[in-house]
């Protein structure tokens, strides 16, 4: 709203009469009066660099504004006496300005930044912790604020609030220690940008998460039982006749196109062993094919490694090989989409709805047919994840693939060795009967060995004997000796 100011008067002023804190009148449009007061910053870097500071008084009366004027004053002084910032910024407006600048940072293509740690920032502080300290000041979070996020954030998953929404999505009523201690990195990160830019002065980045037990990041695989049991289910009409209409004997189109995809989606995940946001922006093109020593067909995947958050090796692209049932997943997609009108050119995403807009996330209609195929949890009760599918093609390579070493496993899988063997090796030891068992080397015949009498016949404690070892009668013998007891 427009509005006219005039100066009132200078409240006060130092030595050589420059102006310290002036009061003004502003009148606005609607014949409404406010007194406002200018104080002047000796400190410019406590004030986002600016010279003077103005601050609504919130009153028309002359008097109670000139007493709130040097009040303000007084408080700002102090803030710079004590290196604080002069006008508190809270949490919840520094967020977004942190966001912000992540995100344009993304645009400008600068390194260290991705769009897949900007969904972290989006899904942790943005919302966690936002609801948590979002409108407390920037300058009083503390040592004790990150204490007591482990209890708000457990308080939070029981809480009916989240599953309150349009898409009646359920969410886990606990939270794991890996996704605890990723959430307070990520407000650390925060706090380090903001004290990088003054905007914060406390030290509450520098605090740990200590947790009482171990962080475990790792999740269990299909079993071989399960994984049959759900592509089998994905073959029947049941797995496609569902929503609304699938009691008349004619299956919404819309249902079956996704349906279509989903067991795609699940089938080339659980044979390439790529992570979900590296499947997210596969496009037709970048698939092709070589033939094995089978004479079956494996597909090749080429990754854009700027939409992975794993980058390794020198260049931009990287290569992964997926088994012949991916290639075969994908070729059926590949035709249903053609029966239906759909041209699945190079340049189309796979994953994608019929308008071609990528498919963010795939964790509800996973949920349901892994629900519906009685495959629902682990042997510990917890529940699989998009993301188990990528847990369940390193086991299965691990357990059944022939004379593939861990090293080439790891490398396809664009992963560590010490990654695979801590977060992902679902093996046991029953799986590598015959690899323990069974050797290569061939039999060899036992020599003949010869126990000739005690060296000291005379001492009848002796106890050291002569071994005579002849690999063929008649050959030089070799004597060695060996003591007993």
């Amino acid at each position: 709203m427009r509005y006219t100011e005039e100066k009132i008067e200078t409240l006060q002023s130092d030595d050589d009469d420059n102006i310290i804190l002036e009061l003004c009148l502003r009148t606005f449009e609607n014949d409404r009066r406010v007194y406002y007061h200018k104080s002047r910053i000796l400190k410019p870097e406590l004030a986002n660099k600016q010279r003077r500071v103005v601050g609504s008084l919130r009153t028309d009366n002359y008097d109670k504004a000139k007493q709130l004027a040097y009040r303000k004053h007084a408080e700002i002084d102090l803030r710079q006496k004590q290196g604080l910032n002069v006008k508190p910024v809270s949490v919840g407006a520094a967020m977004d300005k942190f966001l912000k600048n992540y995100e344009e940072n993304i645009k400008r293509g600068m390194s260290g930044y991705s769009s897949n740690i900007l969904r972290n920032f989006r899904k942790s502080i943005d919302i966690y912790w936002r609801e948590y300290v979002g409108s407390k000041d920037l300058g009083d979070i503390t040592d004790r604020d990150m204490e007591g996020y482990e209890g708000f954030r457990r308080e939070y998953a029981k809480s009916t609030k989240r599953i309150k929404n349009k898409y009646k999505q359920n969410y886990k009523d606990s939270v794991a220690l890996s996704t605890l201690k990723g959430e307070i990195n990520y407000f650390r990160q925060f706090l380090r940008w903001c004290a990088s830019r003054d905007y914060y002065k406390g030290g509450a980045h520098e605090w740990r998460y200590k947790t009482s037990g171990k962080v475990k990041n790792r999740r269990e695989a299909f079993s071989i039982d399960q994984y049959r049991t759900l592509v089998r289910y994905m073959r029947t009409n049941e797995y496609l006749n569902k929503g609304k209409h699938s009691n008349n004997g004619a299956p919404d189109k819309r249902v079956v196109r996704h349906r279509q995809m989903l067991r795609c989606y699940i089938l080339f995940l659980c044979n390439t062993g790529l992570r979900v946001g590296e499947a997210r922006h596969l496009r037709f093109g970048d698939i092709s094919s070589v033939t094995n020593k089978l004479g079956e067909k494996v597909c090749v995947i080429e990754l854009d490694q700027n939409l992975s958050k794993v980058s390794r090796g020198s260049t931009r692209s990287a290569k992964v090989i997926g088994r012949y049932t991916a290639w075969r997943a994908l070729e059926r997609f590949r035709k249903f989409l053609i029966s239906i009108g759909e041209e699945p050119t190079d340049d189309r995403f796979i994953f994608c709805n019929s308008h071609g807009k990528v498919i963010q996330d795939f964790r509800e209609g996973f949920s349901s047919v892994i629900k519906e195929a009685g495959v629902e949890t682990d042997k510990f009760g917890v529940k699989f994840v998009p993301y188990s599918c990528r847990h369940t093609y390193i086991t299965f390579r691990l357990k059944y693939g022939k004379n593939l070493s861990i090293h080439s496993l790891a490398k396809n899988a664009r992963t560590s060795v010490e990654m695979i063997q801590s977060n992902y090796d679902d093996t046991e030891t029953l799986d590598f009967v015959d690899e323990l068992t069974l050797s290569d080397i061939p039999q060899v015949e036992c020599p003949f060995l010869h126990v000739v009498d005690v060296l000291c016949p005379e001492q009848a404690a002796c106890t050291t004997f002569a071994v005579v070892w002849a690999p063929d009668p008649g050959t030089e013998r070799d004597f060695w000796s060996r003591q007993l007891g």
